[in-house]
């Protein structure tokens, strides 16, 4: 089984990518926020920036823009 390099994607079509991975796969997701944004709502644009494989871990973190 392949999976996906997902580093620069939107979080929400990584999710969509890994739906199919959650049976064979656990899925954890981090979750930071830019250390240059002035605004510290999480409401702005969230994408992969860090993707880790382990056994049958995946572990994406992903940033507040």
């Amino acid at each position: 089984m392949n999976i996906p390099d997902l580093i620069g994607i939107k979080i929400d079509t990584a999710l969509d990518e890994l739906k199919s991975l959650e049976i064979s796969h656990k899925i954890i997701v981090n979750k930071t926020v830019s250390p240059f944004s002035t605004n510290k709502n999480i409401n702005n644009e969230c994408r992969v920036v860090r993707q880790k494989i382990l056994d049958n871990t995946i572990e994406i973190t992903v940033s507040y823009f």
